[in-house]
């Protein structure tokens, strides 16, 4: 069977954003005055379905209280739009995957539920059709 068309996921699929939203979070706890840091290791088992979902297990690990949630998600939010081009960069071989793909004639799509700046993903742009945005 020949593909035609392939659809990828942007965070932890084609592109390494969790140093990002480890030090956007780790912030924000700062911030609000917590030692509470997270380690990039330690992040792995917050990701996975989106940033809402991110924040609500890091929260619980951390074991804040609901003051603190509502000072450190908006903080959070904020410092991931400022922080996530700082570190983030498509996984090794990725461009190189999409360029093989593209040169078969199979259409290229993104789709994510956050929003990224471009500049994250400018590299890989010229090999995409289309890029597919949804709410967290």
């Amino acid at each position: 069977m020949k593909y035609k068309n392939l659809i990828f996921d942007t965070d932890g699929t084609i592109i390494e954003s969790l140093p990002d939203i480890i030090n956007a979070f780790n912030k924000a706890l700062k911030e609000c005055g917590h030692e509470t840091t997270f380690s990039v290791e330690e992040g792995k088992d917050f990701i996975g379905s989106g940033t809402k979902e991110f924040t609500r297990k890091a929260i619980q690990k951390a074991n804040l209280s609901k003051e603190d949630v509502k000072k450190i998600t908006p903080l959070f939010a904020k410092y991931y739009q400022e922080m996530q081009c700082d570190t983030t960069r498509p996984f090794d071989g990725i461009v190189e995957l999409l360029e093989e793909l593209k040169s078969k004639g199979i259409k290229l799509f993104i789709a994510s539920n956050i929003y990224l700046e471009l500049k994250a993903i400018d590299i890989l742009l010229s090999h995409i059709t289309s890029i597919i945005m949804a709410d967290s």
